[in-house]
């Protein structure tokens, strides 16, 4: 497969990138002025900065978060309060597991190293970037698909060879072309599941799994494949319309319509290996899989956690109307009465009580986002608070 080295890519600056590099020069003065900005945790129960953060999002490392103040967006390590990309974006995403952030400015995209700050692929170059985590990024240029290797600039898909691509993972890429879908092998460009089997998308599980969704219009229903064995590890099933994958089980919406997240429909819980039924189908209405040995369900207009193997309640229903963000054992759930709490769940449900707060975020460290009722956010260490 032929190899195109973007311009990008050389060690030494282009002339026509000297605004943008100048432009990454002026990073660290912005972050010198705004640094007296930045909100660290409080040690009392008012917010002791006015500012605080209109917006965050949390990253998937959970200990960095993308924040919005006065409309601009940057990143913040949300355990020391730095702030590793500048608050200065019209809008920032979270950082992928190779440690790199997509960000927005003045209707451009580029990438962000966030252990140097420094641009891997500078603003402009392309019209969409969709990072990937293993180093491969797929991007849009006037209107054309590719992917890429970020560090290097090489092709790793060639622009033009598909419609689109939708993902990439393990060496895979899920693409379409003329109208139908397929998997294909990047190094080699052999399909892995062929177009014209009327597949719409798929999902890259790991361990060799693909999780394949057959087009609505051609009898629906979600199906397994082993690609490395070739085995169809669970039948397809017209009946089924949603399928998420973890810690060995997979969370099965049937019937109800299509797509199982948004529609009615009966939701169970099947171990993938022996085929056996873990939660019954339609004994809950909601159901996320936390660890190997629990799962969060919602039964009526409350929510409660289970244990998987005994079927026992390990946070009874009745209690909570909301119960999320399950990190390092904990889970932020809200009572009946409208009162956030942080729930240690190995630690014999431990909780602690915060009635000052609109809205509560958990993070790793011990750390949550707190929403005071200013509507401003700001983060807290949990022990702080309680």
């Amino acid at each position: 497969m032929a190899e195109h080295q973007l311009q990008w890519a050389s060690t030494s600056p282009k002339p026509k990138h000297r605004k943008i590099y100048a432009f990454c020069a002026l990073l660290t003065l912005v972050t010198i002025i705004r640094i007296a900005y930045t909100p660290f945790f409080l040690s009392d129960s008012t917010p002791t900065n006015p500012h605080g953060f209109d917006a965050i999002r949390r990253s998937a490392c959970f200990t960095m978060a993308s924040v919005r103040v006065d409309g601009q967006w940057g990143l913040i390590n949300v355990t020391t309060g730095e702030e590793i990309i500048p608050i200065i974006y019209d809008y920032s995403l979270g950082i992928s597991s190779d440690g790199m952030t997509t960000v927005w400015l003045n209707g451009m995209t580029g990438v962000i190293d966030t252990t140097t700050g420094n641009y891997i692929i500078p603003l402009g170059v392309f019209d969409t970037i969709c990072l990937r985590g293993d180093g491969i990024a797929y991007v849009r240029l006037d209107g054309i698909s590719g992917a890429i290797d970020i560090a290097t600039g090489n092709e790793i898909i060639p622009f033009g060879a598909f419609n689109h691509i939708w993902q990439i993972r393990d060496g895979m890429a899920h693409v379409s072309l003329d109208g139908m879908d397929g998997v294909i092998d990047i190094a080699t460009g052999n399909e892995i599941i062929p177009f014209g089997r009327y597949y719409s998308s798929f999902q890259f599980w790991g361990d060799s799994l693909i999780n394949a969704r057959r087009h609505l219009h051609h009898g629906a229903g979600e199906c397994v494949i082993n690609i490395e064995s070739g085995e169809t590890i669970i039948p397809l099933n017209s009946n089924y319309n949603w399928m998420t994958y973890s810690y060995g089980m997979v969370w099965v919406t049937r019937g109800g319509g299509r797509g199982g997240l948004m529609f009615p429909g009966e939701r169970g819980v099947i171990e993938l290996a022996t085929g056996d039924i873990v939660i019954p189908f339609g004994r809950y209405e909601y159901i996320e899989i936390l660890s190997s040995s629990m799962a969060r369900v919602r039964l009526g207009d409350t929510w409660g956690i289970i244990d998987l193997v005994s079927g026992s309640e390990v946070i009874p229903f009745g209690r909570y109307a909301v119960i999320r963000d399950y990190i390092s054992g904990m889970v932020i759930a809200r009572d009946l009465n409208g009162c956030w709490s942080v729930i240690d769940i190995e630690n014999e449900n431990k909780i602690m009580l915060f009635s000052a707060f609109e809205d509560i975020m958990l993070f790793s460290d011990g750390i949550v986002a707190v929403l005071w009722e200013n509507l401003l956010w700001n983060f807290e260490l949990i022990d702080n608070l309680g």
